[in-house]
């Protein structure tokens, strides 16, 4: 999704380049979309797009998250055997790592990214001191502190959140009740490279600060009108603040 101009028999804008950038990263009767166009089809098609992560495209200025689509069974490629002497006989890198301000606290991540999101409530307001902070989930067992502790607090019944004990950077929400357990989401800011992960969607938009102009297209959602949150608080008793 982008703008489109249309003059005459030429069509052209950036809609129209990174189509044609990600019809060239498709496999043979594959298809490639950006997160834009995916948070819009999510959960309204039955085919499953995996996230191929982010790739700085020709004559694109931001880099685009792509999603990706193949008919091809998932087992149908062999594979590789290792090789001695020219392959690293460990695990692969991990996909991400970050830390805390002062360096005190160091993690890396294992698995590719579930989604990220802008959110606006204003318990992450707080918990950030800005006016919505990016969060990005991923599989609870791909997370690992590699350098110090986070200090966790409980901020509500259904989740608790981890910082830095020494200099208050926010690293982490981590859901407490049901399949929430299964995620956790590590906020995008406190990445090494924080450029690779943009976000698909805004929640608890129902908060967001007046002045704060949103000029994208992503998909825009209410806490209250977000099934998840609303049978988590329902679990333990409560409305959706």
């Amino acid at each position: 999704m982008g703008e489109v101009l249309i003059d005459g028999d030429e069509i052209y804008g950036d809609g129209i380049n990174v189509a044609s950038r990600l019809q060239e990263l498709a496999d043979p009767d594959g298809i490639c979309i950006s997160s834009s166009v995916f948070g819009h089809i999510d959960g309204a098609i039955d085919h499953g797009f995996s996230d191929a992560g982010a790739y700085q495209l020709k004559n694109i200025v931001k880099a685009v998250r792509v999603f990706k689509y193949s008919p091809a069974p998932l087992g149908g490629h062999q594979e590789r055997a290792f090789r001695p002497f020219i392959d690293l006989p460990v695990a692969e890198k991990p996909l991400v790592t970050g830390g805390c301000l002062c360096g005190q606290v160091r993690y890396e991540v294992s698995e590719k990214a579930l989604g990220s999101m802008l959110c606006h409530c204003r318990m992450c307001q707080r918990f950030s001191g800005a006016p919505m902070l990016e969060g990005t989930t991923f599989p609870v067992g791909a997370f690992r502190l590699t350098k110090g502790r986070v200090k966790i607090y409980q901020s509500s019944l259904i989740a608790e959140r981890g910082f830095c004990a020494k200099c208050g950077s926010p690293i982490l929400y981590q859901g407490r009740i049901g399949y929430w357990t299964n995620w956790i989401v590590v906020t995008t800011g406190s990445f090494d490279e924080p450029e690779n992960y943009p976000p698909t969607y805004h929640l608890s938009t129902e908060s967001r600060l007046p002045w704060l102009n949103v000029v994208d297209d992503l998909p825009q959602t209410t806490c209250r009108d977000s099934p998840s949150l609303v049978e988590a608080y329902r679990a333990v008793g409560q409305d959706v603040p």
